[in-house]
């Protein structure tokens, strides 16, 4: 009986650390859906400034990044004047 206490608790804590690593990691990806213009988070607007991607009067319409951490892993955008596909590699 004692034994079986013991496996409990033990896979309960490991279960409790799985969804405590997943529930971190949510939080650190970026969120996998296309953004209008106005919605783009300002974190993402400075590293496409940083880039030199995006001209001062330029406007994005629609954004996109298939990044898992960094934006600079994958991003696209489409602008009143240009289509962007970056890729840091």
């Amino acid at each position: 009986m004692k034994a079986l206490k013991i496996f409990g608790i033990g896979i309960g804590s490991i279960a409790t650390i799985g969804l405590i690593g997943l529930i971190i990691l949510g939080s650190l990806v970026p969120e996998t859906y296309i953004y209008l213009g106005h919605q783009v988070p300002q974190k993402y607007l400075s590293e496409i400034r940083s880039l030199g991607l995006l001209s001062e009067d330029e406007k994005i319409k629609y954004f996109y990044t298939d990044a898992a951490f960094d934006i600079k892993e994958g991003l696209y955008f489409v602008t009143d004047r240009n289509l962007v596909l970056y890729c840091k590699e």
